[in-house]
């Protein structure tokens, strides 16, 4: 279903390489290049040689995401900065950004090199977000050259990268007053990253933060001493899998297939081979995932793509056509040492490659608004916006402080699991709840989940999304289901305030005696939720109603005459299930009367379309639900499921950015990364409100506009 859906926004693959007028003549020399796999980086300390003079070695962890950094000082194009949490809070910064391109990284230059990446980091960030652009010291081929020459270099890469951001601005037609406040937030350092004296490049190499070069290596004959190390870009994950993870690390001979859409060369016998196709993005005569399947028929195990000239690396993807795997592995290459290739197998030489990844330090991390050091995450493909994405939830993660903070003098904190193990289920029973009285005498009744990982770092988080459930038994009532969250694929930043103040009924209890439980992760799936209740006396100064109160938000505004009203009864109507032939019959109408003295209704429906259905698209199919109250009807549609960045445009109310897995994309009714959104509706003009007057009300769904 992940790859049904998979759809791409247009694809300009503008060059902008122009811009790079007074980087090093070398800067795309033949080096190794990178790509982020979707396993987390290596634990144990490696010395690995990277394909250049000099080999990196990755040390044990001394820094933890969450931990308060101090002040570090770099020297960037606008002079000397010094960064620290007073810059911060003067500029109104909620999260640094601080990225670095590695010259050997075919990945992390594509960002550069492609109109459309730069562009969606200014559509996608926040103008509360700050960025540190670093690049590496193999700026300059030669690693042994001065600091001088190096520093000189990097200065060079800077300039070079804030002209193409000044040159996309200028292309979107940005007002003056808007480039002007990107250039305030956007450093970029005259120093490589190796070169800074500060904290940064050791975080960098530790373990947790580390990440990969994946290249290529090739020779013309037999003897391995004559390899030659290129740089790669595998296509975007998770339409193929990468070269290593189905081929290894082993020499496979060659075959030139051309363009790979025509007939001619596919003739050729590429049994056991590896098939170098012309990308002739030109001609456009077909697309990638044709290419590597017509590849394929001729027998081979793989297909590396030779790029265009003068045109900037992309990662392969599959379009909304032929959006299918081809049962074959790829990647792309450069043009120059492509071509190289292609002139030696025409000659009649034998030619012969192998795919190899290599550790070095990371490109990404991040500091909050808190000054405290955070992992960016994995980076599907290589684009600005998970940058931008990133910083988006950052802001959202600084309101979300920024509004607990106001309530200091004006909230109870009720704690009901503290970091407690949930391997499978956690169960805690209070012995101590308050009562129904005195949390009805609250403004607000809040839900904070923190879902964190046995430990800080995401590589101990588990894979999986799943549907976590919060029910509670209280004395005085039956055991209800009152909230819903999908884990994230293994990150442990989330975070989510959920209003449950409709449901205090719920939480009535004579002798103090609830038990609450998470479910839905399987066993060894090992989370550490932190669960409060929240009791807001209060909201004086409007933050926390501000804070929910978003397009997505339970939050809905009481009419003038009630105020005041207290909710003191509720009523289970309807129970979902798996959306099949039987769904609707098993849900028929409900009867039921208001209680006497009854000011307002509200319907309180808590829905989500994780797991499957019976139409081969779980949760990427789009459903409507509707509930119908004495005739009135009340539907919500989850339109965005299925789309290619549904989820990602959440980050701005909490969906947790840069997860291992498909999180991009719109799904059913729920994010992976976020709470379920509960659907409140005040239906009180829909109903009778005489004691004596019956009401009836009914549900249906529809499954991409029909009948389950």
């Amino acid at each position: 279903e992940d790859l049904k859906i998979q759809r791409t926004q247009t694809n300009t693959n503008e060059s902008i390489t122009s811009n790079f007028d007074r980087l090093p003549s070398d800067w795309h020399s033949v080096y190794s290049s990178t790509g982020h796999n979707i396993t987390h980086p290596p634990s144990s300390t490696t010395s690995l040689d990277v394909g250049s003079n000099n080999t990196v070695t990755s040390v044990s962890s001394s820094y933890t995401p969450g931990q308060l950094l101090t002040n570090f000082t770099v020297r960037t194009l606008r002079g000397t900065v010094v960064f620290s949490p007073q810059w911060m809070s003067a500029s109104s910064i909620t999260s640094l950004q601080v990225h670095v391109t590695n010259s050997r990284s075919a990945f992390t230059v594509a960002m550069w090199e492609n109109a459309e990446y730069v562009d969606q980091l200014l559509i996608t960030s926040p103008l509360s977000a700050s960025f540190l652009f670093f690049s590496t010291e193999g700026a300059v081929r030669n690693s042994s050259s001065s600091s001088a020459v190096r520093s000189s270099a990097a200065e060079a890469f800077a300039r070079g990268c804030r002209r193409i951001v000044e040159a996309r601005m200028e292309a979107l037609r940005f007002p003056v007053a808007l480039r002007e406040s990107w250039l305030a937030r956007l450093f970029f350092a005259v120093d490589p990253i190796e070169a800074q004296g500060s904290f940064l490049p050791q975080i960098l190499a530790e373990n947790e933060f580390r990440s990969s070069l994946q290249h290529i290596l090739y020779k013309i004959g037999t003897d391995d001493q004559d390899s030659t190390v290129i740089e790669r870009l595998d296509p975007r994950w998770p339409w193929l899998p990468s070269p290593e993870a189905v081929l290894g690390s082993t020499w496979y001979p060659v075959v030139y297939v051309g363009d790979a859409c025509t007939r001619s060369p596919l003739t050729l016998n590429g049994t056991g081979r590896l098939a170098l196709i012309d990308r002739s993005s030109s001609t456009k005569l077909c697309n990638y995932a044709e290419k590597l399947l017509n590849a394929a028929r001729t027998g081979a195990v793989g297909g590396v793509v030779v790029n265009d000239i003068d045109t900037p690396l992309v990662d392969m993807n599959c379009d909304t056509t032929f959006c299918f795997s081809p049962n074959i592995t790829g990647t792309m290459i450069r043009a120059t040492p492509g071509q190289h290739l292609v002139n030696a197998i025409r000659s009649g030489q034998s030619v012969y490659i192998k795919f190899q990844t290599s550790s070095v330090p990371g490109f990404d991390l991040t500091i909050d608004s808190n000054w405290a050091l955070q992992q960016a995450g994995f980076l599907m493909y290589p684009s600005f916006a998970f940058l931008g994405w990133n910083a988006q939830f950052y802001r959202f993660a600084a309101a979300r402080d920024r509004a607990l903070n106001s309530l200091a003098s004006n909230m109870t904190t009720f704690p009901i699991f503290t970091d407690q193990l949930m391997n499978g289920t956690a169960t805690v029973t209070v012995e101590s709840m308050p009562s129904v009285q005195k949390l009805s005498q609250q403004e607000r009744i809040v839900l904070d989940l923190a879902l964190r990982c046995p430990t800080a770092f995401d590589s101990s988080c588990p894979a999986w999304d799943r549907t976590i459930q919060l029910a509670v038994t209280c004395t005085d009532n039956e055991t209800s289901t009152i909230a819903h969250w999908i884990n994230p694929f293994g990150r442990g930043i989330g975070r989510w305030l959920t209003d449950i103040t409709a449901l205090v009924p719920l939480l009535a209890t004579t002798d103090g005696r609830c038990t609450f439980e998470l479910s839905g992760v399987m066993v060894n799936e090992v989370w550490m939720p932190k669960l409060n209740l929240l009791m807001v006396t209060s909201d004086s100064s409007g933050e926390l109603d501000s804070f929910l109160s978003n397009p997505f938000s339970t939050s809905i505004e009481p009419s003038p005459s009630t105020t005041s009203a207290e909710p003191f009864q509720t009523l289970l109507l309807f129970v979902g299930g798996h959306l099949n032939d039987n769904y609707t019959s098993s849900h028929p109408p409900v009867n039921f009367n208001v209680p006497l003295g009854t000011t307002r209704v509200e319907m309180y429906a808590i829905i989500d379309g994780h797991g499957g259905a019976d139409h081969n698209c779980a949760e990427f199919c789009e459903t409507s639900h509707t509930f119908t109250f004495n005739g009135h009807t009340n539907r919500r549609s989850f339109s965005d499921a299925g789309s290619a960045f549904g989820c990602a445009n959440r980050t701005p109310i909490g969906v947790v950015p840069n997860q291992y897995g498909t999180w991009l994309y719109g799904r059913d009714g729920w994010c992976d990364g976020l709470e379920v959104i509960p659907w409140r509706q005040d239906i009180t003009s829909q109903l009778f409100l005489q004691a004596n007057r019956t009401n009836t009300a009914s549900y249906t769904a529809l499954v991409v506009g029909k009948p389950p």
